[in-house]
Formats: structure tokens, sequence, C-alpha cells
């Protein structure tokens, strides 16, 4: 059966950041990081914020099986004055719902994304479409 869910994720989204293990470590570690640091401590709360809060809206629902499709949205109330990629920022949401809402990120075989202006606060919407595991056929 094929279902759409939705998840809402608070704040300002952060890009993928290549890092190998050792950079992230130091990261963690450091009491003034760097830029470079600083980028990979954002990526990797945004990615964590994004598990988080499927697991906090979907809780005890079953994973997509097969390929997904993912449509991200995000709203920023103010031009984000960092320069990013809009497709790292998608990667990072994929990242994020990583062995929560499919197995690996390989399932997804389309995907969207957008940034809009927005009133209140920042926030992204990420919206998944596909099948699900053990699902019944009425």
């Amino acid at each position: 059966m094929t279902i759409e869910r939705w998840v809402r994720i608070p704040g300002q989204p952060a890009p993928f950041v290549r890092a190998t293990g050792r950079q992230i470590q130091a990261a963690a570690r450091s009491r003034r990081p760097n830029a470079q640091q600083n980028r990979i401590l954002r990526y990797l709360a945004f990615k964590d914020s994004v598990g988080y809060a499927y697991k906090e809206q979907h809780a005890g629902e079953p994973r997509f099986a097969g390929p997904v499709r993912i449509t991200v949205t995000v709203y920023l109330v103010q031009p984000d004055k960092r320069r990013w990629d809009v497709s790292n920022v998608l990667k990072a949401a994929e990242d994020g719902l990583n062995e929560i809402a499919y197995q690996d990120d390989r399932q997804v075989q389309r995907a969207t994304i957008q940034v809009c202006r927005a009133e209140g606060e920042d926030r992204v919407y990420i919206g998944l479409v596909g099948e699900v595991e053990g699902a019944m056929v009425a």
C-alpha cells in the first residue's frame, strides 16, 4: 500500500558536509571550533533533528520498503546569509531519515526541494511517499 508521511523540523536546515571520522571527532571535541568544524556540527545537529522528528511524529509506524519519493520544503523568514547548495540540504535530510524512515537512502528514486520565504519561524517540511513494509492490502 502506498502511503504519504510528512515531518516538520523547526529551525534552519544545514547542508551536507563531507567529513572523515577524524574530522567529526575533532569538531565534537573542540572548545572553539573553526568554520569547517562549525559546518560539520550544524550538519550533524540538523541530521539528528530530522531523525528525532520523524521518530517522534511517526512512532511505531513501519519503514518504507522499495522506492521512495522525497519532497523537502524549506521555509525561511529571512534569507540565509550563509551560502549553501539546496542539493546538499536534500542530502542532509535523506541522511537523517536513513535507517529510520527507510533502510537506505538508495531507495530514494525521486527527490524535489524548494526554498520559500515564510512568516513566523524558519522550518523544514519533509514529505515521503512509498510502499510500507508489512502493509496489509484489504
